[in-house]
């Protein structure tokens, strides 16, 4: 697997978002984005409390089961608390996650909370894109919204799922991946990417391209346009 990772802190004065690998570190089979929520208070910690938590319980013993991926945010949910006790101002601290892991090259889960997103993308084209934990994607799921009205639908994103805590458990949704093939690329993102990359993005993920060769294009896009922090780990297979 080949992989690269894009980050900033687009017109924001911090960048609240965690990711897991980091640029320097070898190559994993996880792959990692929490995106502190709303820019607010402590959500730089909320992210990383979380995204050191999942990281090192789920590297404890390489299980990637739904059952172990629940434990590892409950384990985050802990830590979080045990901060909030410490720091009465980080009581409203949360923040998102989207998770992919590997158990080989051609067969992964992803998990994610709040709107934070997973892709696959074969030849420019998206196979698979999670669905966010929003209240516009909760009105298009019920019918009350159509997909060309979500675009400027005022409350579109307003999350309905966040990591914060043992009281207010978050229960994450799952998907497996079990029809990867060579030259398959996989986006691991914060909503501050994936929300000023259009569809003409998408075709820049072929097996002609690298990595680096793309990093280099969507950097210099989202450094133009990126008004959020924007994170997104690619991986092609």
């Amino acid at each position: 697997m080949d992989h690269v990772i894009i980050s900033g802190i687009g017109r924001r004065s911090t960048n609240q978002d965690q990711w897991m690998p980091k640029h320097n570190q070898p190559q994993s089979s996880i792959y990692l984005v929490c995106d502190g929520v709303g820019g607010g208070k402590h959500g730089d910690i909320a992210s990383k409390i979380t995204s050191d938590s999942i990281t090192n319980h789920l590297a404890l013993s390489s299980d990637y089961s739904q059952e172990n991926i629940l434990e590892a945010i409950i384990v985050a949910e802990n830590a979080l608390d045990l901060f909030k006790l410490k720091n009465d101002s980080a009581k409203h601290m949360s923040t998102t996650l989207s998770l992919l892991a590997f158990y080989s090259p051609y067969h992964a889960i992803a998990s994610w909370v709040g709107d934070s997103r997973i892709y696959q993308i074969r030849n420019g084209e998206i196979l698979y894109k999670s669905t966010d934990h929003s209240l516009g994607h909760f009105f298009l799921q019920m019918g009350i919204i159509t997909e060309n009205q979500l675009e400027n639908f005022p409350q579109k994103n307003i999350i309905t799922k966040v990591i914060t805590g043992c009281d207010s458990s978050a229960t994450p949704d799952f998907h497996s991946f079990n029809n990867i093939q060579k030259d398959d690329y996989f986006l691991i993102s914060s909503d501050g990417f994936h929300e000023v990359i259009s569809k003409e993005h998408f075709k820049l993920f072929t097996p002609s391209n690298t990595p680096k060769m793309i990093k280099i294009v969507l950097e210099g896009h989202c450094l133009k346009n990126s008004k959020d922090n924007y994170t997104c780990h690619i991986v092609k297979i």
